[in-house]
């Protein structure tokens, strides 16, 4: 069984996350008939910029491992 990278699981759950807020948000706008737009903003400005560093990781990583290889040659 392969072993799944954190990155992933925290994607997974990230995704989870935005999921659940949009379903609760469009709940909370039914019943009082506004909406959080600073919160929301802010939850998703927060995402975005996590799932953009993990991105960065990755292609450093990446970058890295190719370079040694290439040494390695």
């Amino acid at each position: 069984m392969k072993k799944i990278k954190f990155s992933k699981k925290l994607l997974v759950c990230m995704f989870l996350f935005l999921l659940l807020f949009v379903i609760a948000m469009c709940i909370l706008f039914y019943k009082t008939g506004n909406e959080p737009g600073t919160l929301i903003s802010c939850v998703f400005a927060f995402c975005g910029l996590e799932g953009g560093v993990l991105g960065w990781i990755k292609t450093n990583e990446s970058k890295n491992n190719s370079k040694e290889d290439d040494y390695e040659n």
